[in-house]
């Protein structure tokens, strides 16, 4: 449970994520690819529209969140921040409240929504 996370939505689609073993990866490879995003509806991930699809996705330098297609091409990067009050960070994990939720890796995390 340490290292996987997700949302439910009422109408039953999800969109889940889970931190990766990339041992057998690349130096820059394994820097970014840090974890699956799996989504059955479109996301709007801090100001880009996300597709439904499977991606690869990790926190980089320059507080940045990527977001890749499996073959680890980037599809985009956004701005992430970081949550210096969060008392108990774990690996990964999915918060939400009213409709926005944020993907946590430790103390960054990036903010996302449904959208059409």
């Amino acid at each position: 449970m340490r290292n996987t996370g997700g949302v439910r939505f009422a109408d039953d689609f999800y969109v889940l994520a889970g931190m990766i073993d990339n041992s057998g990866y690349s130096t820059d490879i394994r820097q970014k690819y840090q974890a699956y995003l799996i989504s059955e509806v479109t996301l709007d991930v801090a100001g880009q529209k996300l597709p439904p699809g499977a991606y690869g996705v990790g926190f980089i330098k320059g507080d940045k969140f990527v977001a890749m297609d499996l073959g680890a091409h980037d599809v985009f990067q956004v701005a992430s921040a970081r949550d210096a009050e969060m008392k108990r960070p774990v690996p990964l994990q999915v918060v939400g409240s009213a409709g926005k939720y944020r993907l946590y890796a430790g103390r960054d995390f990036v903010e996302f929504s449904r959208t059409q």
